[in-house]
């Protein structure tokens, strides 16, 4: 298990799922007017499904997600992820 450095909350992540690809891209929109520093994955396997998302970093240095579930379906190989390195927003 990987450590995150510790801001004050015990968690690596926190995540907010929203109905669409296009909620996504509002989100996103709305994150860059606002002027934060965004990270996106399109087509990303996470969770045993395709997703798309985009990441910031709140000013205590935790990480978001805002992410749609798409219906593209997942291949056998995208299916297998174990140990591989995880994309992290910068």
């Amino acid at each position: 298990m990987q450590e995150a450095p510790r801001t004050g909350v015990n968690a690596s992540h926190f995540g907010v799922q929203v109905g669409s690809t296009e909620d996504v891209t509002v989100a996103w929109s709305r994150f860059k007017q606002a002027g934060l520093e965004t990270f996106t994955e399109e087509n990303t396997a996470c969770c045993y499904a395709m997703q798309d998302k985009v990441w910031i970093r709140d000013p205590d240095g935790n990480h978001w997600e805002v992410f749609a579930r798409t219906p593209r379906p997942m291949c056998n190989r995208q299916r297998s992820f174990r140990g591989r390195a995880r994309r992290r927003p910068r």
